[in-house]
């Protein structure tokens, strides 16, 4: 598994300057309205969208086949997923807190620093559930059938 996380760092290390625009873009919109809350959200999500992108990348012109004949197993490359994608999203957000309470830390009264650390969790909670729908039907489908598929999932919810 070490050796996937290297490949989706790397893999990472190539989008950095999309992800640099993604986290001033964020913390620049929060700043703006005085709370910090909204940026820690959306970069948590976009950080998730960004994570989920390496599996696109992974069968891109048959790189899962060539994936599955190295010694690794289908549920490796799974919980590698699920990791790399947690730990991407969840330290996009923990950066966003970060620069957003220093930044704004003189302004704010006990009770909203309470109210990021809680939007924090909830947002890595809501992380979580997005990853676990859309990790198995990227999978299952591939990314572009995935994504229809859960287009259509989520207006039969609705």
């Amino acid at each position: 598994m070490k050796g996937l996380l290297i490949k989706d760092i790397r893999l990472m290390m190539g989008q950095k300057m999309s992800v640099v625009i993604i986290l001033i873009l964020g913390v620049f919109i929060g700043l703006s309205q005085n709370d910090i809350n909204f940026a820690v959200s959306y970069i948590a999500f976009v950080g998730t969208v960004f994570a989920l992108s390496t599996i696109s990348y992974d069968s891109f012109e048959n790189g899962m086949t060539f994936l599955m004949t190295l010694p690794i197993q289908r549920k490796t490359y799974a919980l590698e997923k699920y990791v790399f994608s947690f730990a991407f999203s969840g330290i996009l957000a923990s950066i966003a807190c970060a620069v957003g309470m220093v930044v704004l830390g003189g302004n704010m009264e006990a009770a909203q620093i309470q109210d990021v650390f809680s939007n924090f969790g909830a947002s890595l909670m809501i992380v979580v559930i997005l990853l676990s729908i859309m990790i198995p039907v990227d999978l299952k489908f591939g990314t572009e059938k995935g994504r229809m598929v859960i287009l259509i999932v989520g207006g039969i919810v609705m």
